[in-house]
């Protein structure tokens, strides 16, 4: 199977819209409150050309370009979101029995993943977004175990441009720990030998000089104004000092973005602090790991200290709330994040609550988390929307922010759309103003159209650009056929398992 074989239907690109209605809006996400209109947004070459509305304000004055009108005073206009920390995958990890658990026994499971065509797989992910209002994606392409790392990269930037979202593409980096935390040579001898060599335990990683070449030539081939390509190292723990060291020497020489995991559990921070004498965080700083545009996915586990160099330097971690909870790996410490001024976004990482997909109800949860039990909330709905909209963009382009995650004249032309009848029918009881309703309800089940580059992605909860429903069908059929591939390897999934569950229980340090 090549990365991309699906033949679904092509379909028309999504066309352009040249006015936004709405009977409310969010201007500006970091201010709490969604004013009444109505309003009326004009669009031109991708951008709000003129907003007119909170009581009859008028900013900007171009005429909008040639296209539709799309809303109605029945909707709430905002800043689309930005989805930034994900693995493009659209089958759910239980499909192929890897169940939720700890994270460290819940990664051998994936080797029960089915081969599924990768263009397919991205399209029915990417879609399934951009029917929750998620303009952007950050995805962390995982190692394939392949010499295609082109070909997939094509599949997955031609499912983005269809489906018509922005992409962010991270090419994965690892020069070590590939099956586990510790000596290939320790866990090999806690495998079965054919086991071992089924897994590829001895199989050697290509070097890491040929992977950083790699990414550069991936950017030849799919880079684009919607589509941004990263250096990603898989994250600390499977990127030796020298790697990490090589990689930053890349960052500096080419200007490119880096992204990697980071403290996700407490395993991670067990093995980290042993490698690196207590100080991880400061070992990327010296590799130039470290600056406005490194992006870390969960830190779950990050210090006081570490939060602080974060900031400092100027960083962004991707909080995953329901992943995080799935795989037991703890609570990512968001109101500290905002506390301390670092800058944080709201992820997926494939693994939502319910395998539903809904960013705006899990960054509606991180707030709840994270509001602590005091008289006034440590963490409140309109910080986590300010991360949705706006600085979760940074993993994916940390100087294209401008005027992000407002509706102003200049700002991108991202725009969700929310239906206030399905959100808040009862709404009029509270004064009408809807942002209680979005802040207590808020659901992607709410979002009607979504703007993309002043692009109609989403109209009427259809996605415009690919046929989802085909889509979706041709996946369940490859599904179907992989089922007895899925039973064999699930079956050495399992004694991967439970060997590393062993491996790790003799560790009292990663117990």
């Amino acid at each position: 199977m090549t990365p991309s074989d699906s033949h679904a239907p092509a379909r028309p690109a999504p066309v352009r819209v040249a006015e936004i209605e709405a009977g409310y809006a969010v201007p500006d996400t970091a201010r709490a409150r969604a004013p009444a209109g109505p309003w009326r947004l004009t669009v031109a070459d991708g951008t709000i050309a003129a907003v007119i509305g909170d009581g009859g304000a008028v900013t900007g004055g171009v005429a909008g370009g040639a296209g539709s009108v799309i809303g109605g005073k029945r909707h709430l206009a905002l800043p689309a979101f930005v989805n930034a920390h994900d693995h493009g995958r659209a089958v759910s990890t239980l499909a192929f029995g890897a169940g939720d658990d700890a994270l460290e026994l819940w990664l051998p499971s994936l080797a029960a993943a089915p081969a599924i065509d990768t263009y397919l797989e991205s399209a029915v992910a990417f879609a399934r977004m951009a029917r929750a209002g998620i303009v952007a994606t950050n995805v962390t392409f995982d190692p394939r175990g392949d010499d295609r790392l082109i070909d997939h990269a094509r599949a997955v930037a031609r499912a983005a441009a269809e489906v018509g979202i922005r992409l962010g593409f991270c090419c994965p980096l690892l020069d070590r720990n590939l099956h586990g935390y510790g000596p290939a040579d320790r866990l090999a001898a806690l495998h079965a030998p054919e086991d071992w060599a089924a897994l590829g335990g001895d199989a050697p990683l290509p070097p890491l000089d040929e992977q950083i070449a790699a990414v550069e030539a991936v950017a030849a081939a799919i880079e684009s104004p919607t589509c941004r390509v990263l250096f990603g190292p898989i994250g600390p723990i499977w990127v030796s000092p020298g790697g990490l060291a090589a990689i930053g020497d890349a960052v500096r020489r080419t200007g490119r973005q880096a992204y990697m995991h980071l403290l996700e559990t407490p395993r991670q921070r067990a093995w980290l602090d042993r490698e690196h004498d207590g100080a991880p965080l400061a070992a990327l700083d010296r590799a130039g790991l470290l600056g406005p545009g490194s992006g870390f996915a969960h830190g779950v586990h990050l210090r006081p200290e570490e939060i602080a160099l974060l900031a400092e330097r100027g960083a962004t971690v991707s909080v995953n709330t329901a992943s995080n909870l799935r795989l037991r790996s703890g609570l990512a410490p968001a109101a500290a994040f905002e506390a301390a001024g670092l800058a944080w976004g709201v992820g997926l990482d494939s693994m939502s609550l319910g395998d539903a997909g809904d960013l705006l109800a899990q960054a509606r949860l991180t707030a709840l988390l994270n509001a602590g039990t005091g008289l006034e909330p440590t963490l409140d709905f309109a910080a986590a929307l300010r991360a949705l909209t706006r600085d979760g963009y940074r993993v994916i382009d940390a100087d294209g922010l401008g005027d992000r995650g407002r509706l102003t004249p200049g700002a991108p032309a991202d725009i969700a759309l929310i239906d206030l009848e399905r959100l808040a029918p009862d709404r009029a009881g509270a004064g009408g103003d809807p942002w209680s309703f979005l802040a207590g309800r808020g659901a992607a089940a709410h979002v009607t159209d979504l703007v993309v580059d002043g692009r109609a992605v989403l109209r009427d909860g259809v996605v415009q650009g690919v046929d989802l429903p085909v889509l979706e069908t041709e996946l369940a059929a490859r599904l179907t056929e992989a089922a007895p591939a899925i039973a064999a390897r699930r079956d050495l999934a399992r004694r991967h398992r439970a060997a590393l569950h062993r491996y790790y229980a003799e560790d009292g340090h990663l117990a």
